[in-house]
């Protein structure tokens, strides 16, 4: 399994959740990502509770990336950066710190590692939807489209984990109010 760095990290997203294409039509340009969506419409979001993540150690400074603080962050497929909503400590006794990799209270989530590997490596990967990106042109579809992309967007991001040999498991008993609470 290849370890948590931004080398790594950035490989994980671009092969799940970033922009692969532009495409242009008479006055009309627009993305294309790497994982499918209803009409294109893209309403879900990944976030990442992250451990501190150094940058790529055996690579030139030039093309090793950068070191992340831990927290809680926000991906955006445009800029294929990892945007930084909150920071926090590991051991805090604020709401985040529940969530932080290695905490024992952590039991949901998305979970990405590799077998075998040390507790700090753990992150966790949060999706949610924007509705109306939906809801505009599906109307009452829109929940059931969204859901749907959602899947989508798991699956994508369980392959691109495979790749570099971490494990990607769905923990389902976090319930909706925590994870806002966090994102």
């Amino acid at each position: 399994a290849m370890p948590l760095n931004s080398q790594t990290l950035s490989h994980f997203f671009r092969h799940s959740m970033a922009l692969s294409a532009w495409k242009t039509a008479g006055p009309s340009t627009w993305s294309l990502r790497v994982n499918p969506s209803s009409g294109n419409l893209h309403p879900t979001e990944a976030y990442a509770l992250l451990p501190r993540v150094e940058a790529d150690s055996s690579m030139d400074t030039d093309d090793a990336g950068f070191a992340l603080d831990p927290g809680v962050y926000h991906y955006s497929p445009y800029l294929h950066a990892l945007e930084r909503l909150q920071a926090f400590e590991h051991g805090s006794t604020n709401a985040t710190s529940t969530c932080m990799p290695g905490s024992p209270n952590v039991r949901d989530g998305l979970l990405a590692s590799p077998a075998g590997s040390p507790p700090g490596f753990r992150f966790f990967v949060a999706l949610t939807s924007i509705y109306w990106r939906e809801a505009w042109k599906y109307g009452t579809r829109a929940f059931r489209y969204c859901q749907h992309d959602t899947g989508h967007a798991l699956m994508a991001l369980w392959i691109s984990a495979r790749t570099l040999g971490w494990d990607l498991r769905l923990l389902p008993c976090q319930s909706d109010a925590s994870i806002e609470e966090v994102l």
